[in-house]
């Protein structure tokens, strides 16, 4: 296994004794940060969430929502590209056509669980994005949003797909379709 230079000693020898202690492993283009050390920046997240809750039509909600998904994915990129300077075998070798390959990537470097969660972080809030954006175009009042709109983005935060489809099961019911209101919308102002 390939080392990176600014391995100590104790911790080559550490992950001699144990593979598991991978995730100690500094992320070089990472300035030699390793996945503890970036974990709060997560939470970055949580800004887009809550604009998306309580700020839908603000005019710079649309732009700060994009925001942790590009901070997050950029993360993605460079702890992908240290994780395959570091170990190409391991990493490019990675098993992702069966159940115990994948459970296997996970197991043997905590960097790679964080990366895959980073994968989450960014596409969550791109969908929950999706979903508010949506809505507005389709003429969500207000309490359309908190009663419909809101329960969708928490599913979407927390289960991911169920949220999404929820949103598109529900919102032609709930909301009508959007050429409707795009119509509507065209009417009113002519």
């Amino acid at each position: 296994m390939h080392y990176p230079g600014f391995v100590n000693e104790r911790t080559r020898l550490a992950i001699m004794e144990d593979p598991l202690v991978l995730d100690v492993l500094p992320l070089r283009l990472l300035g030699g940060l390793t996945a503890a050390d970036l974990w709060p920046t997560m939470n970055v997240c949580m800004l887009g969430w809550l604009l998306l809750a309580v700020a839908p039509r603000w005019k710079y909600t649309s732009t700060l929502t994009i925001l942790p998904p590009l901070l997050h994915s950029a993360i993605y990129l460079l702890t992908m590209g240290s994780l395959i300077l570091d170990d190409a075998e391991r990493t490019l070798g990675a098993d992702f056509t069966t159940l115990e390959g994948v459970a296997t990537i996970f197991q043997q470097n905590h960097n790679a669980v964080f990366v895959g969660w980073f994968h989450y972080l960014a596409f969550d809030l791109l969908i929950g994005r999706t979903i508010c954006e949506d809505s507005i175009r389709r003429g969500a009042s207000w309490k359309g949003h908190v009663l419909f709109v809101i329960p969708c983005l928490l599913f979407t935060f927390m289960l991911g797909p169920i949220g999404w489809i929820s949103y598109i099961a529900l919102s032609p019911l709930i909301l009508g379709s959007s050429m409707q209101s795009s119509n509507t919308t065209k009417t009113k102002n002519n």
